[in-house]
């Protein structure tokens, strides 16, 4: 599966770095030591009139360095006012050791520089230099030039979806369904006519957006930066988006994905539901099934799930053979994984294991793993993939409508 390793931030003309950037006097005093910056905090550090840098200043270049941190992070550069980008300029590792890199960063609002953590982290920031106005400083779009580590193995199995090179959508039937949809005609519950998608067009960071367009339902599904994009902000009701493999499998021991845990809302989730194969209340298998009638799209209520079918999602923790575990095992998500939940940019691998005794494991993220009573229907089986979301905005604006999928695998 790919490293989820944010790229260099910066890539910057080596000529101009040598001919425009001024070198700062040694004697500098030392600012007072900050308290732990903590998960998904932005530190801002005025950088503009203080050690001999002029208010005009376009660039500055830092040399960052973590510490004293106890889970693995990373640091992000970026002028103040502008979106926090989709890169780093500084992966840590926990132990305390102290890592440093140097970095080139613009300079933003009010003269200052942003630093974007993680995770929880002691943090120095040394000023080497910086870039005059009128220089020839030039930023570039964040491109990786050299990786000597090798690539990590394939992963095997029936079905094996990477994304890689931003392909693969075209093996997975999708569709989505609004509350009051009808085959030939508009809801009867009328929504939001658009709403924003993370990326845009050109397929920038989490933070640029793109239009999504109700009534054209293929743009709720796209690819970008070699990973899938699923958005729904309908606000007309329950609405159901979901994208499956063109297959059927036999002789199935796991399904694992990779996925954000993001918090866009307390009405917007996932799930993963296998089902029989040979159940179908809609075309092609069951997408629009729920665990809970009460959170179907249709006012009278569709189908649950049939029966044998398997489904773990950030709603519903595990629903195995028509038990709901959630009760017993629900954890909040920015309680088990404080630092996923606070970034859209952040996928965990997640997988649901069938361990052939009576038993399911459910794999969250890597952070924590949970056993149940349970086993994966019997004969063939498809895979559905779900973004669910009740009336999203109705509560007011939330955070994005677009979860991230990448290394879709079942074994």
């Amino acid at each position: 599966m790919k490293p989820i390793i944010r790229r260099a931030a910066l890539v910057i003309s080596a000529a101009a770095v040598v001919s425009t950037v001024v070198q700062l006097p040694v004697a500098t005093p030392t600012p007072p030591s900050l308290a732990l910056t903590q998960a998904g905090s932005v530190t801002e550090v005025q950088i503009t009139g203080r050690a001999g840098v002029p208010a005009n200043a376009s660039a500055v270049v830092l040399n960052l360095t973590a510490l004293d941190s106890s889970t693995a992070g990373f640091v992000t550069a970026y002028a103040c006012g502008s979106a926090l980008p989709d890169v780093s300029n500084l992966n840590y590792t926990p132990g305390g050791t102290a890592i440093a890199n140097s970095a080139t960063v613009p300079v933003g609002t009010g003269g200052r520089v942003c630093l974007y953590t993680s995770s929880a982290t002691n943090l120095i920031a040394d000023i080497n230099g910086f870039h005059p106005a009128g220089s020839s400083f030039t930023a570039t779009t964040p491109t990786r030039l050299l990786d000597t580590r090798a690539a990590p193995a394939p992963a095997t199995g029936q079905f094996v979806e990477t994304f890689a090179g931003n392909t693969g959508l075209n093996r997975f039937d999708t569709g989505i369904f609004h509350r009051g949809d009808t085959a030939d005609g508009p809801s009867a519950f009328p929504g939001a006519a658009t709403w924003a998608g993370d990326h845009d067009m050109n397929c920038g960071s989490p933070g640029t957006q793109r239009t999504i367009r109700r009534a054209v339902k293929s743009e709720s599904f796209y690819l970008c930066r070699d990973h899938l994009m699923t958005s729904i902000g309908d606000t007309s009701g329950y609405s159901t988006g979901w994208f499956e493999p063109k297959q059927t499998f036999s002789n199935v021991s796991r399904v694992s994905w990779d996925a954000n845990i993001t918090d866009l809302g307390g009405r917007q989730w996932w799930e993963v539901a296998i089902v029989p194969a040979s159940f179908n209340s809609g075309v092609p298998t069951c997408p629009h099934c729920s665990v809970d009638a009460g959170y179907s799209p249709s006012p009278a209520g569709l189908p649950a799930h049939p029966a044998g079918s398997v489904v773990v999602g950030l709603r519903y923790t595990v629903h195995a053979n028509g038990v709901d575990h959630d009760a017993a095992m629900h954890i909040p998500k920015g309680t088990f994984d404080p630092e996923g939940f606070a970034s859209k940019a952040i996928r965990r691998p997640f997988s649901v294991t069938d361990n052939g005794n009576g038993t399911i494991t459910v794999d969250w993220g890597g952070v924590r793993t949970s056993t149940v009573p349970g086993s994966f229907p019997a004969g063939d089986i498809k895979v559905v993939f779900k973004d669910h979301n009740y009336t999203p905005d109705k509560d007011g604006p939330v955070a994005g409508h677009t979860w991230h999928w990448d290394n879709i695998v079942v074994r």
